[in-house]
């Protein structure tokens, strides 16, 4: 069975490009909205939640909010770019540190 991995980001093009890099290895859900991000952590078994912190400050509460109240031990990853010079490297390094991420439990 294929790890699952929980991709949020209101970013629409940084969640799509995570989702692709990391879809060979891992069952990928997606979420953009974070009003729906509680019931996705909530209705998906997950080996990894990545999350983009890349959004205004009421928001980045709401997300942490709901992290602290969903009671999961799933791991979890923040990211929080703060200007992408290049993005593609940026989605590279990612992908590598979670393949090492998970290959070590």
């Amino acid at each position: 069975m294929q790890r699952r991995i929980l991709v949020f980001s209101p970013d629409k093009d940084l969640a799509n490009s995570l989702s692709l890099l990391l879809e060979g290895q891992y069952a990928i859900v997606c979420e953009t909205k974070v009003e729906n991000l509680g019931n996705r952590i909530r209705q998906n078994a997950l080996s990894l939640l990545l999350i983009d912190l890349s959004s205004f400050p009421g928001d980045i509460r709401k997300v942490l909010e709901i992290l602290s109240m969903s009671n999961s031990i799933t791991p979890i990853v923040m990211l929080h770019v703060f200007q992408r010079r290049v993005p593609e490297l940026e989605v590279d390094a990612i992908g590598q540190a979670i393949t090492t991420l998970l290959e070590t439990e």
